[in-house]
């Protein structure tokens, strides 16, 4: 695997961790209510 196409995927990876720990988090909330 390049260096360049890791950092991309790293990247994405980032992203996709964050948006689904906010979705937790919402989820989490909601249930809680």
């Amino acid at each position: 695997m390049t260096l360049i196409k890791h950092q991309q995927f790293t990247k994405s990876n980032k992203i996709f961790t964050r948006n689904f720990l906010l979705i937790q988090r919402v989820d989490y909330k909601k249930t809680k209510h």
